[in-house]
């Protein structure tokens, strides 16, 4: 699925497809049954103590003011820290602590710029949705709540999985600056003339070999000092001379930084250079230890597909491989467990959603039918329909937004810490949020529809 860079293995998703799709269908009769159990029978509004209204006003704000500090100023201030991930995490529970508080006062505040505005037009619908905005029922906060609870919930895993995964990362980075330009011989053993697979590379591919000259006799008073034999072509695209020298590793890597993936050449001062044309010596190093390589001689990426079918055609058992390619195979576990989490949690999210809009527009169209018997005896149809449409629409997209933006600036501390550190991990997903994005709008434009037509039938049905 390149939209979202994932895949899937084919046999495991046939085999897992019915447990999948019972899964959404639970799923959404376990958020059914929740909401019938947990809908509230009306308005029950007590008024709060004098000596506790601003507690209980500021709480939210405070909750969240401290949850966004721990989250986002904690790693900045401290990075590097052992406890950057557990108060990250302390971050976020703060912050979902706030959350009722939070979402009531967003709604809150868009009531009253809606009932301001309808007000301004003389359109009653805005007016009546935006004065029960500001008192929502105890049912629609909590079905807000649980839309915006899910869409960060599903976030949330999402970073974490994805930080599990650093050397998949770092990978694909060096992978994307070092290219597929030098490759490893390994079980060269299998094969039964080494030295003739050197006349089946392909054109501007040559072959050389890297070692350590170790002598015990200096073994405590030396470090064993690496060696290169290759063709003269290889050391005159490197900027050196056909001849047996002594050159500095620094210089060399300097020139041609992609020997830096030469593990025999980590750490190294000099470097030996024996110049060669017998292919059979250079594949004779690894019978001695020595790492045999593959390498472009103008520079450009391996065909490392084709490598790999004349070795599997001519040596089987011989193998071939990029150092980044490696490393990345090893970390791809985690990896695709991330963008898994993104794509069916997408999935799991939209039909969560959908049925939390859904009952957020049975109760819209509950409360708005109380206005039936005045739509009724006016003849006016549309105002019921229209309260009922702008009291859902709103709650949906103030819900959808507010974790879609607290999923986009709670990992930002984190961010910039692996950023400085030439790390991707901790960076919001762009697809996770255009699900989200999508989603909202969508469970918006269903749940406000619905609950319009229920109110609109209602006051047709009405009858003194």
């Amino acid at each position: 699925m390149p939209w979202v860079d994932a895949w899937f293995p084919a046999a495991d998703t046939r085999r897992l497809a019915a447990p999948i799709v019972a899964a959404l269908l639970i799923g959404a009769v376990l958020a059914v049954t929740i909401v019938l159990l947990g809908r509230g029978r009306g308005r029950h509004v007590v008024a709060p103590r004098r000596g506790h209204r601003r507690w209980r006003k500021a709480s939210p704000g405070l909750l969240l003011v401290c949850g966004l500090l721990l989250a986002i100023w904690f790693p900045l201030w401290n990075p590097g820290s052992k406890l950057d991930d557990f108060v990250y995490a302390a971050g976020v529970v703060l912050t979902v602590l706030a959350l009722p508080g939070v979402v009531a006062a967003l709604s809150a505040w868009c009531g009253r710029i809606l009932a301001r505005w309808g007000y301004r037009r003389g359109h009653a619908g805005r007016l009546i949705a935006g004065r029960q905005l500001v008192s929502l029922s105890k049912a629609s906060s909590h079905l807000a709540l649980a839309m915006t609870l899910a869409l960060l919930a599903g976030g949330q895993i999402q970073l974490w999985a994805g930080s599990m995964s650093p050397q998949y990362f770092q990978s694909v980075e060096t992978l994307d600056r070092w290219g597929e330009k030098v490759a490893v011989l390994d079980h060269l053993d299998a094969a039964a003339a080494p030295e003739d697979l050197v006349a089946l590379l392909p054109d501007g591919v040559d072959a050389f070999s890297a070692g350590f000259d170790f002598d015990e006799a200096d073994a405590a008073d030396s470090e064993p000092a690496p060696h290169i034999e290759a063709g003269c072509e290889l050391l005159s695209s490197w900027g050196l001379d056909c001849t047996q020298q002594q050159v500095s590793a620094t210089d060399l890597l300097t020139n041609v930084p992609v020997l830096g993936q030469v593990y025999e050449l980590a750490g190294a001062t000099d470097i030996e250079i024996t110049p060669t044309s017998d292919t059979a010596q250079v594949m004779r190093g690894y019978e001695t230890g020595s790492g045999v390589y593959l390498m472009s001689v103008n520079g450009a990426d391996l065909d490392m597909r084709g490598i790999e079918r004349m070795l599997h055609t001519h040596a089987p058992g011989v193998q071939v491989f990029c150092q980044p390619q490696e490393w990345i195979t090893a970390g791809q576990v985690q990896y695709i467990r991330s963008r898994w989490t993104v794509t069916l949690g997408a999935v799991g999210l939209s039909v969560l959603a959908i049925v939390l809009g859904l009952a957020l527009a049975h109760d819209s169209a509950r409360a708005a039918r109380n206005l039936a018997p005045v739509g009724a005896l006016s003849g006016s149809v549309s105002c019921a329909a229209s309260t009922a449409r702008w009291r859902t629409g709103v709650i949906v997209l103030v819900s959808g937004l507010t974790a879609t933006v607290l999923y986009l600036i709670l990992p930002l501390g984190q961010a910039r810490v692996a950023a400085n550190n030439d790390s991707v991990l901790w960076r919001p997903s762009p697809a996770y949020t255009a699900a989200c994005l999508a989603i909202t709008v969508l469970v918006a434009a269903v749940a406000s529809i619905s609950a319009a037509r229920a109110t609109a039938r209602a006051t047709r049905r009405w009858h003194p």
